[in-house]
């Protein structure tokens, strides 16, 4: 997990970035006065530019590094309750879930928002963490429609692929 610092530090560098690339085309813009559509692109560009560094400015001072499986409370300024709990996806380094705990004075409930989820016995990542229940998931499902080799096809195929010369097969 990152600390706050390094957080931090990242988000001044990407603001940095953002205003290096606004100068760079006010400058443009300058440069093609001229000619007034191509001068009208570089100033919107330019703009975006101004309107991505007021955003990361302002998140800057949202973020907070959280540590997997710890609950940790957000204000949600309404009154109602919220712990989040980030639980390892294991679809790529650093990827979660976020479990949710949300209390009104009536009920708790529990919501899952998860993107790609790996699988287990993968030899790089951590095996994913399974949720224990919850009354709603959100899930990400762009491959959902799709039948997947399975594991032990894959290292079979890996594996020829090694043998031979590194070439991958031809199907």
């Amino acid at each position: 997990m990152a600390d706050t610092d390094t957080v931090t530090h990242l988000f001044t560098l990407a603001t940095a970035a953002e205003n290096a690339a606004e100068a760079m085309y006010l400058i443009l813009a300058q440069r093609f006065a001229p000619y007034s559509e191509v001068a009208r692109f570089w100033h919107e560009m330019a703009h975006e530019e101004t309107v991505h560094a007021r955003t990361l400015e302002r998140l800057k001072s949202q973020i907070r590094p959280l540590a997997y499986g710890k609950w940790a409370r957000v204000d949600t300024g309404i009154g109602t309750g919220l712990e989040i709990r980030l639980q390892r996806a294991g679809h790529i380094l650093g990827s979660a879930y976020v479990e949710c705990r949300i209390t009104t004075p009536n009920a708790r409930h529990r919501v899952i928002f998860s993107g790609d989820l790996g699988a287990a016995h993968t030899p790089l990542l951590p095996e994913p963490e399974p949720p224990l229940g919850c009354h709603a998931l959100v899930i990400e499902s762009t491959y959902g429609d799709r039948r997947h080799e399975g594991r032990a096809d894959r290292v079979r195929r890996l594996q020829r692929v090694i043998e031979r010369d590194g070439s991958p097969e031809r199907r």
